[in-house]
Order: structure tokens, then C-alpha cells, then sequence
């Protein structure tokens, strides 16, 4: 237990030429300046999760350099090490030189809550399998021209043990990897083996900075790389998530679809009120207007219908019951997902469905009007959409 770098791991031969090696981790040499300068922290694994100073985390990472490795295990290594005289020395030249034989480059996402790690990595397997081609990996690993070049070149999931999955871009020797650890945070982290072979970089300690710098490029530019890869229609499932059946109390109901047209009647009626989500209705005054608005008679729609919908609304979150009364209102999301709810089915998912299964209109004999155009247009997109995916 080094009181510079924290713990850490020293082999060294029992034969000539007495070969060293020594295993440190970055974060516990970070840790031990922060207790050393008394800065509060909170640590799990090997991220730091919270900080009183981000100035002086980022101060002690960069303090981290070659001439502090070399110290510390230089004075191991005498400790430890085999013994020699100074005649001996002088006779056989000893000296030590160390050495980067492999080194490891994170960057951790640190998010506040778990849900959200599964999915971005999740999305960004999905989207990295098919973009990180050739070309884009020689731009994250800093190759500006591309030649004949011997090595791996490739993007894969591969699954570990306990279900946990990692995701590894491989460039010749040395691959980025990425990987959700500890349900906290998302980790990318570049592995080199070879630093002369594959970036013509001195890898003995004097040359710590320049390698530094370069691992610390490569994880820039792949996480700008995802960054612009999620920055596209994700997918997040909302009629699904809706048509789900949720549990009030010892109460289970029933979920909202789109073949229910009695719950859009309502929900129509509920959105294009003056106000928005800050008009409030009674049941009386909800059923009046559903009547009205869609010609229906009363015992077509009665009351009690119209309660145990608007039940089934407040059970998704959709509307809600404002305090100390009896009336209700349309939540703030809620809002959003009505509309989007009754466009799809009116404006589109209609229209394009028809276009698709049952008529598609000649273009030549349509009216030259806008939403016409438009809507050919997503016809056309809807069936190249159809060919890549089928591709």
C-alpha cells in the first residue's frame, strides 16, 4: 500500500536479469491526493461519483505523470528488490528503465439514476455495430490516412459472465471498449498494448504525456462519435407503454389505446379546450361536451362510462384531479401524449395506412395542396425505409 500511489502490485524475477513489473490504477493514486489535501469525496469501484472541489480531482489526476511512477517504484523495487553492491553495479551497469507494457484510458458518464444507462447502451451497440466501419475507426484512433495495415480491425458485443455485456472496437493491437459498471455509470476505456507498433509512441515513462494525450483523444473522439450517433430518432415505445394495464391500490386498469374510440372522443374533447392543460373540467361539464362535440345521444355515452374513463386516463397519468375539488385537468406530459396521440391516429397513422393497405392516390390527380405533397412524400419515405431495413 504506497502512500503516493495507493495499492498496488510488484513482480519481480528471481533470476537475471531481475525483470520488474508493476501494476498501479490511476483512480487510487487520484484518491490518495484528494484524502492528502483533504477533499471529500464519494468513490464506488473505480469512478468517482461526487467531489467537494472538481478543480482539485482534475488537479490531482493531471499530477499523475511518469517522474512520480518512476519514484515510487524505484523505491519499491530497493525494498524489495534483489541487493547490489557498488562494485557489483559498476562492473554489470545496472540500471532500471521502465516501461508502459499496457496501458488502460477511461472517461466514465456518471448519471444520477440507473434507468438510463441500459438503453444508451443499449442503443449505442445497435448504432456502433453498423457506423464504427474501417474509416470512422482510423478517425477515432487518430490515423488520418489509410493504408495496408496488419491487425484487427472490427466492432463486437461479446457478453461476459453474470449477463454483463462490453462493446470492443478493435484497431490493430489495441481496441476501445465500452460497458455499463456498477449501475451508476457508463464507462469508455481505451486498451493499448503496443504504443510503438500502433501510434509510433515511446512507451518508457519519460514519454508519459505525449501518451496521455493521445489515449485521451481516442476516448474524446469515441464518445463524439456516439454522441452524434444518438443524436437520431431513438425509440421509446409510448402506445405500448400505454396499452399496458396498470395497478391502482388492489385495482388493475385496463390500458388506453388507439381502437378505442370512446377514450380519443374524451381525450379530444379534454386538449382542444381553451386553456390546455390548464383548463379544468368537471365529469358533468366533460360529458356534455362529448355529446355535443360528437352528436351523440345519452345513452350512448352515459356518465358512468365517462367516469370509468377518465379513471383509466388518471390511472396512466394523463389527467389529473386537481386538489380539493371535484374537477379535473390535463397533466402537463399527459398533454404532449393526447395530442401526439390524436394526430397519429387522425393526421397520420390514418391517412398513411390507407395510402398504404388500401388506396395509395395517383399523384398526377391529387390536389396540389401542401399536405398532399406531403403526404406523398412520406409514402415515398415509408417505402425506402422499408427496402434498407429489409437490406
Amino acid at each position: 500500500l504506497d502512500e503516493v500511489a495507493g495499492p498496488m502490485v510488484l513482480r519481480i524475477g528471481s533470476f537475471l536479469p531481475f525483470t520488474a513489473t508493476a501494476y498501479i490504477n490511476g483512480h487510487s493514486f487520484i484518491e490518495r491526493q484528494l484524502i492528502r489535501a483533504g477533499v471529500s469525496y464519494r468513490k464506488e469501484d473505480n469512478a468517482f461519483l461526487q467531489v467537494s472541489d472538481p478543480q482539485a480531482l482534475q488537479a490531482a489526476a493531471d499530477g499523475l505523470d511518469g517522474a512520480t511512477i518512476a519514484q515510487r517504484l524505484d523505491y519499491w523495487t530497493l525494498i524489495v528488490g534483489p541487493k547490489f553492491s557498488e562494485k557489483e553495479r559498476a562492473a554489470c551497469k545496472l540500471h532500471r528503465l521502465w516501461s508502459v507494457s499496457q496501458v488502460e484510458y477511461c472517461l466514465n458518464f456518471i448519471f444520477a439514476r440507473a434507468f438510463p444507462i441500459r438503453e444508451i447502451f443499449r442503443r449505442c451497440c445497435e448504432l456502433s455495430l453498423g457506423t464504427l466501419t474501417m474509416d470512422r475507426l482510423a478517425h477515432v484512433f487518430g490515423q488520418l490516412k489509410l493504408r495496408q495495415m496488419a491487425g484487427k480491425f472490427s466492432t463486437v458485443v461479446q457478453r461476459l459472465d453474470a449477463a454483463r455485456h462490453v462493446m470492443r472496437s478493435y484497431w490493430r493491437h489495441s481496441f476501445v471498449k465500452q460497458y455499463e459498471k456498477a449501475s451508476r455509470f457508463l464507462r469508455l476505456e481505451v486498451v493499448c498494448n503496443e504504443l510503438q507498433k500502433d501510434f509510433k509512441l515511446n512507451k518508457s515513462l519519460p514519454y508519459w504525456q505525449p501518451m496521455r494525450e493521445r489515449l485521451s483523444g481516442i476516448v474524446d473522439r469515441f464518445a463524439a462519435v456516439q454522441a452524434e450517433n444518438l443524436n437520431v430518432h431513438g425509440h421509446f415505445d409510448l402506445l405500448a407503454a400505454l396499452a399496458r394495464p396498470v395497478t391502482v391500490g388492489r385495482t388493475r386498469v385496463a390500458g388506453v389505446r388507439l381502437d378505442q374510440p370512446r377514450v380519443l372522443r374524451l381525450l379530444e374533447v379534454l386538449v382542444r379546450g381553451l386553456g390546455g392543460h390548464l383548463r379544468r373540467w368537471t365529469a358533468a361539464e366533460l360529458h356534455g361536451q362529448v355529446l355535443e362535440a360528437f352528436a351523440l345521444k345519452a345513452g350512448s355515452y352515459t356518465l358512468n362510462q365517462l367516469r370509468y374513463d377518465l379513471r383509466k386516463l388518471r390511472a396512466h397519468g394523463l389527467i389529473e384531479r386537481v386538489a380539493h375539488s371535484y374537477s379535473y385537468r390535463v397533466s402537463v406530459a399527459g398533454y404532449k401524449q393526447a395530442i401526439l396521440m390524436l394526430q397519429l391516429r387522425q393526421r397520420i397513422y390514418g391517412p398513411l395506412a390507407a395510402g398504404s393497405l388500401k388506396h395509395r392516390p395517383d399523384r398526377a390527380h391529387t390536389p396540389n395542396v401542401p399536405i398532399e405533397r406531403a403526404y406523398h412524400k412520406v409514402d415515398e419515405a415509408i417505402d425506402e425505409l422499408l427496402d434498407l431495413l429489409a437490406a
